[in-house]
């Protein structure tokens, strides 16, 4: 069965927390109110996350054993 979640952070240590495929540490490379909203939706053994910021980001981290990563980009426009 297929369950999703749509979430909002206001702090990058709560949204880092809820990525949860991954060990990550998100450090804000710019000044200014931080927002970021978390999208997901899981299946048995699929799962699908969107993740938007504000907020240029350095990330350092792993990915948690066993699970597999396919990136794609939404937007045509390269980020600044």
């Amino acid at each position: 069965m297929a369950r999703s979640t749509a979430l909002c952070f206001s702090d990058p240590l709560s949204f880092q927390a809820a990525i949860s495929t991954a060990d990550l540490q998100l450090l804000p490379t710019a000044r200014g109110q931080f927002r970021a909203e978390l999208t997901k939706v899981c299946m048995d053994q699929l799962w699908m996350q969107r993740f938007y910021q504000n907020l240029p980001l350095v990330n350092a981290g792993a990915m948690k054993p066993g699970r597999r990563v396919f990136t794609f980009f939404t937007s045509a426009e390269p980020q600044a």
